[in-house]
């Protein structure tokens, strides 16, 4: 009766991973619009190469994750630490190139 109610921290863990992985992929692929209308539509001058450089690397980061944790039942809490602060250094990558603290998004 206990686990009907709540669920062991590793598969809350491996359910938080999964989501994360998802909100990612859908960050990410918002990121690439936004900069390809900034850069085709408003004409703004941005660094490309590095922009998607940054976007190369999470995209390779993502699929080694998916892959690497599809097949683990058990996962960790470091494991999701470690996922979360590999997106808080690609947002800051990705807004330190396009304008830093001048960008609007970043306020």
């Amino acid at each position: 009766m206990k686990n009907f109610f709540f669920k062991p921290s590793t598969l809350v863990v491996n359910e938080n991973i999964k989501r994360l992985l998802v909100l990612r992929a859908v960050g990410l692929a918002g990121q690439v619009i936004a900069v390809l209308l900034a850069i085709y539509h408003l004409g703004i001058k941005l660094p490309v190469v590095q922009l998607f450089s940054v976007f190369f690397v999470a995209s390779v980061w993502g699929f080694i994750s998916i892959l690497l944790l599809r097949n683990v039942k058990k996962t960790t809490d470091h494991v999701f630490f470690l996922q979360l602060v590999f997106d808080v250094l690609e947002l800051t990558a990705v807004l330190y190139l396009t304008g830093g603290a001048t960008n609007p998004f970043a306020w």
